[in-house]
């Protein structure tokens, strides 16, 4: 991709947990580009990358523009977003900056949720759904319930609220596999630190979502549901000024 411009600068993007990325400046290249090293799964990794040619421009996501996957080392560069990502910056911003961005959220998400899928499932690199959810909410409980039961088992004080939650669980069940069959675009990993912001015009503005590599085809609810585990650090009205806007699930 490019031959002829030259590296002339590069640094490593720290708070990245599963992949190894570079930002690099590039020669006659106003705009730095991403360089990101493929983790074990190269499944995964090309169907991020895939995922992410479906969904732009209609979301603001990293673009890819140039990918090698039989390198001995399979990579990928990709369009650098601006800004800093909302965990960083979060005790910094004002009431009223948050809520402004937590609207902005809401009609992000909902435009992501308006991708829908054959069916609920996993994806391939091809976008397609190679293991079908037939019940997500059922599928959902026995994923999390067993994580309970073993914390459960920790004579750590700071746990004393799990075994509490178990009974909850027990006896709302239901409204796991009652759950609706849905087969929107869910992020997967949707909170503060795979969201970019930057101030533009005294503003602050979401620039990006980033991280699609848990992006598969189920309840909305899931996105929600992660972003909103944070409403106790959010001002007053969080909630409404993020689900307002938001699809249905």
């Amino acid at each position: 991709w490019e031959p002829t411009r030259p590296v002339y600068r590069q640094e490593i993007l720290t708070g990245v947990l599963r992949n190894t990325n570079y930002k690099v400046m590039l020669g006659n290249c106003p705009n730095p580009v991403v360089l990101r090293l493929c983790p074990a799964n190269l499944v995964t990794f090309k169907k991020e990358i895939a995922l992410l040619r479906h969904i732009y421009p209609k979301i603001l996501v990293p673009v890819p523009l140039f990918t090698n996957f039989t390198a001995q080392h399979p990579y990928a560069l990709e369009s650098y977003i601006h800004g800093a990502t909302l965990d960083n910056l979060w005790e910094q911003l004002s009431s009223a900056e948050l809520l402004d961005l937590l609207t902005q959220l809401g009609e992000i998400a909902s435009r992501i949720h308006s991708i829908r899928f054959t069916e609920a499932g996993y994806l391939d690199e091809n976008l397609e759904v190679t293991q079908p959810l037939y019940n997500f909410g059922e599928y959902y409980f026995e994923l999390i319930f067993p994580l309970f039961e073993n914390l459960s088992r920790s004579n750590q004080p700071e746990l004393d609220f799990v075994q509490p939650l178990l009974k909850v669980l027990q006896v709302h069940k239901t409204a796991f596999t009652d759950l609706p069959i849905t087969n929107r675009l869910v992020h997967g990993d949707f909170n503060p630190k795979n969201i970019m912001i930057y101030r533009e015009n005294h503003r602050w503005t979401v620039s990006g979502i980033i991280d699609w590599e848990f992006g598969f085809s189920a309840s909305t609810l899931l996105d929600i549901g992660n972003f909103l585990r944070f409403e106790d650090e959010m001002p007053p009205g969080a909630r409404d000024a993020f689900v307002d806007r938001k699809s249905v699930v």
